[in-house]
């Protein structure tokens, strides 16, 4: 895979949003937790908006959707960077 110098992704720009931790909150997130549920956003592949990999080990922990994405990006813009992760159940 060839890096991304310029921050896009297929054509689209790449999200604020990417490289942001989030804390998870899930269902799954309690019954089967990584390391302490902290993701890192990476940019998605189509269809998905964001991917969500553990920040200790780097494994996969899901898919955000864009609606996720948009709150958590227009949140940001309004409030500025948060201080501690925001939890997404």
């Amino acid at each position: 895979m060839t890096p991304d110098l310029f921050g896009t992704r297929g054509g689209r720009p790449a999200s604020p949003a990417i490289g942001m931790t989030v804390k998870l909150d899930r269902d799954i997130d309690r019954a089967r937790p990584c390391h302490r549920n902290l993701p890192v956003l990476h940019p998605g592949k189509p269809p998905h908006s964001a991917e969500l990999r553990c920040a200790a080990c780097n494994a996969h922990r899901g898919w955000l959707p864009q609606t996720v994405l948009n709150f958590i990006i227009e949140t940001t813009r309004r409030f500025g960077a948060p201080t501690e992760p925001i939890v997404v159940r």
